[in-house]
């Protein structure tokens, strides 16, 4: 059998609140024994997808595309340039909604109402974001925008639709951003290169809308029975849903696990 590479997004894909369901565990264990690549591919930074997920997998592309990582080698590591950090800053100020950029290690906050930006912080090991910084300091790869309701959200949607794609946050009134031209796709165009896999041997499993974009360059694009429209619509397959044993019904659908 020849050596395939898997892609998993985190939220609703993998794990809901950083548990990943015992089937999803079962299923990643066998992948690994026989030999395959697994990988996250989230928009997640990396110190939170390493922290929850690193001795399921092998290696993590996060940040939406922008931070690689393969047994501890740091492989692509593109954060937001200057100019770009400041241009986003400036957006948010003029739409009034709070942000948070991601870093790799430390996370910027700005106007999160305490009480979320708390329960944020248990995500980490150790308190991630800061709320005391100039824009100058910020060295991040990738970030959130948080909204009042769905007329704020539309109103942020529309002003940033020429340079970010929103993936929205459904319950949590916030939405993590990927920057046009450098998404997930990019992250494993890169990565396959890297390690000499070919197209059809590489399968993405994803949910949200900032998972098209992987869907588009990987041989098996896979969809949860729980994902949104435009994510089924990009995909090969459609498995179930994350807590009917979504990810371990598709693995044997491709006949790729018993």
């Amino acid at each position: 059998m020849s050596k395939k590479i898997f892609f998993f997004d985190i939220d609703g894909t993998l794990a809901v609140k950083n548990i990943i369901p015992e089937d999803t565990k079962e299923a990643l264990r066998k992948l690994q024994n026989l030999g395959h690549y697994v990988f996250i591919c989230t928009g997640r930074p990396y110190i939170y997808a390493k922290y929850h997920f690193e001795k399921y997998v092998d290696g993590f592309i996060c940040a939406n595309g922008r931070y690689i990582v393969y047994k501890e080698e740091v492989l692509l590591d593109e954060p937001l340039t200057r100019k770009q950090v400041s241009y986003f800053v400036d957006s948010f100020d003029k739409l009034e909604c709070g942000y948070n950029f991601n870093g790799v290690n430390l996370g910027y906050a700005h106007g999160i109402d305490f009480n979320k930006l708390a329960d944020m912080q248990t995500d980490y090991e150790h308190p991630y974001f800061i709320e005391d910084f100039k824009t100058e300091e910020i060295d991040a790869h990738m970030f959130d925008v948080h909204f009042n309701d769905q007329e704020h959200y539309q109103k942020i949607v529309s002003y940033l639709q020429d340079t970010v794609v929103l993936n929205e946050h459904f319950g949590h009134n916030s939405a993590d951003a990927t920057i046009i031209g450098y998404d997930k796709g990019i992250g494993i165009k890169k990565l396959l290169t890297i390690l000499k896999i070919e197209r059809d041997n590489s399968y993405a499993f994803g949910d949200g809308f900032n998972d098209v974009c992987m869907f588009k360059v990987v041989g098996h694009p896979i969809a949860m029975g729980n994902a949104v429209d435009v994510a089924k619509e990009a995909s090969e397959y459609i498995t179930s849903d994350i807590y009917d044993g979504g990810i371990y019904k598709a693995l044997l659908h491709y006949g790729i696990i018993e």
